[in-house]
């Protein structure tokens, strides 16, 4: 049987938007991670940080989290952490293509330094107590470093290895590279999660059959929300449903923080996918923004 991940999104994926996906279209969702935790600026400390994986705020959810280093000291304090709080599977960033990640040596630049990242690798393993996957793209600038990297994930017992099949340097753009990833199958040790480029039902195969036995989608997931239960076979979401999807969003958000600039932040940040109009990103009070967004799903005409 197949299953579907909702894939971390920095700014968009926090434990609201996780419990609004979850009460209205996480049936199928088998796996929800964490957008990136950054021990080293304490980050994982903050009280924001640590709202985000109570587990009060997590009822009904698997949820992993994912953390940004290039030490295994600081995972190793991270793990410490988030096993006070009951999780005992985390996930490694290796794929964040940000340049302020990046020109630190983390992330995908990690990916830059194969013989730091096997040590790196090594020592985790030898002292961490957690189930840990990990999150790569195929390498900073080109496809052909992959092979070495991957030879140095198969050292180790991964609980999985999820793959978004670009470099660093391709961003987003054009498409993931789907015949590496089919290399990819033929010569990991560790089970694999595809990531990259699942829109719409249908682009979760190849040819005939799944890519893979499970799949990580982002982007896709937050443009449709409804998209991995089409992929379990249910239905697309209708207008009412995402309204009252967002109108939840915004309800959860106030309550958290008062603050309407900072609800109306977060929220065009999901409108920016759903392809809202030029009016609802421009709005410049909260209840405008409301407003428009309502309009922009009246009368886009994927909602039936």
């Amino acid at each position: 049987m197949m299953k579907y991940y909702l894939a971390p999104m920095e700014g968009i994926t926090t434990y609201v938007y996780r419990k609004a996906v979850r009460d209205f279209f996480g049936d199928g969702v088998d796996k929800y991670f964490t957008p990136f935790f950054a021990p080293q600026t304490k980050r994982h400390k903050s009280s924001a940080a640590i709202r985000g994986i109570l587990p009060e705020n997590n009822e009904g959810i698997y949820l992993v989290p994912q953390m940004l280093t290039d030490d295994a000291e600081d995972f190793l304090a991270f793990e410490k952490d988030m096993r006070s709080y009951g999780y005992t599977e985390l996930n490694i960033n290796l794929g964040c293509p940000s340049g302020t990640v990046v020109s630190k040596g983390r992330g995908a630049g990690f990916l830059e330094h194969p013989q730091k990242l096997d040590h790196f690798l090594e020592d985790v393993f030898a002292k961490t107590n957690a189930e840990i996957s990990l999150k790569t793209r195929l390498g900073m600038h080109d496809a052909e470093a992959f092979p070495q990297i991957l030879e140095i994930y198969n050292k180790y017992p991964l609980k999985e290895l999820i793959v978004h099949p670009r470099v660093r340097d391709e961003m987003y753009s054009g498409n993931a590279h789907r015949d590496v990833y089919r290399w990819i199958k033929q010569n990991s040790r560790n089970p694999l999660v595809y990531n990259g480029d699942i829109f719409r039902p249908g682009d979760e195969t190849d040819g005939d059959e799944p890519i893979e036995d499970t799949v990580m989608i982002g982007r896709g997931m937050i443009a449709d929300p409804s998209l991995i239960r089409q992929l379990k076979g249910g239905k697309p979401a209708d207008r009412s449903e995402m309204t009252a999807f967002l109108h939840r969003i915004r309800d959860d958000y106030i309550k958290r923080d008062p603050d309407e600039r900072h609800c109306m932040e977060k929220l065009k940040e999901i409108a920016a996918y759903l392809k809202a109009s030029k009016r609802t990103m421009k709005a410049r009070h909260l209840e405008e923004f409301m407003v428009e967004l309502d309009r922009s799903i009246r009368e886009n005409p994927v909602y039936g």
